[in-house]
């Protein structure tokens, strides 16, 4: 015979529950059960049967149980944002890296440009003055253009030839073609001794409206002109180009002719 956990008092084995957890032994009335319930447990449920107080021993232990989850749970979610913190923070100091290393680029490709610029005007500067330097290395010698090249010729006599019909002293210094054509005929260059040389035989040309090919050789055509120009170097005679458009344009609209003047 032994005795109720929870009243003492004695009991029957008819009447009598045992706890599974911890063997402590009630009137099925003391462990909460009435005579109905009782009745209808099975010999394998009241040998799984657990007393209220392990009940309540198991709720203890998992609300701890809980609250240790939910303490660890809460510090992983700390760790978490500590470790975003951090990783912002870095991430916040590459941005800051980045955006400063695209300003000292922006920077540096502004001097660039400007430096480009600055040499770009330089190397036009040096341009215009190697070009003022050619041209006047040039400045007593011209060009002459309509005279079609004959088997042994010498330009030197060609040149003084034409300058006496022109009624100019010069001394030819050095007269030879270029292989640059004009319709079809090479150019003769001829550096003269002085530039008064070169401004009278071009002038003289230019006022003799009669000088034709005929006038230096008969066996040349007689309706076919030719001139004498000052010999230009290639920036000066593109220059000249984009000029002559506007020269025209100026003298038709002065003297209200279309007929071309050669300049």
């Amino acid at each position: 015979m032994s005795n109720c956990s929870k009243c003492k008092d004695t009991l029957i084995s008819e009447d009598e529950i045992v706890c599974s957890e911890c063997d402590s032994k009630y009137h099925f009335t003391c462990g909460g059960l009435n005579t109905l319930s009782f009745q209808k447990l099975s010999k394998n449920t009241k040998n799984r049967w657990v007393c209220n107080v392990c009940k309540y021993k198991w709720d203890i232990s998992k609300k701890n149980m809980d609250t240790k989850s939910t303490d660890f749970t809460l510090q992983d979610l700390a760790n978490s944002v500590k470790f975003m913190s951090e990783k912002f923070d870095d991430f916040n100091g590459t941005v800051n890296k980045l955006l400063e290393e695209m300003k000292e680029i922006r920077k540096k490709n502004t001097q660039l440009y400007e430096n480009n610029k600055r040499l770009s005007q330089d190397i036009e500067n040096l341009k215009y003055r190697l070009d003022s330097i050619e041209q006047n290395n040039l400045d007593a010698t011209i060009e002459i253009i309509g005279i079609p090249k004959v088997t042994n010729e010498k330009c030197t006599d060609t040149v003084t030839k034409l300058a006496t019909i022109l009624n100019t002293v010069i001394t030819v210094e050095e007269a030879y073609r270029v292989p640059i054509t004009i319709n079809g005929e090479h150019k003769i260059i001829a550096r003269l001794a002085k530039p008064g040389m070169k401004n009278a035989i071009i002038a003289n040309c230019k006022q003799n409206k009669t000088l034709k090919l005929s006038n230096i050789n008969p066996e040349l055509s007689n309706d076919k002109r030719l001139y004498i120009n000052q010999h230009l170097t290639k920036h000066k005679k593109q220059l000249h180009g984009k000029a002559r458009p506007q020269q025209k344009k100026k003298f038709t609209n002065t003297y209200g002719s279309t007929k071309t003047q050669r300049f």
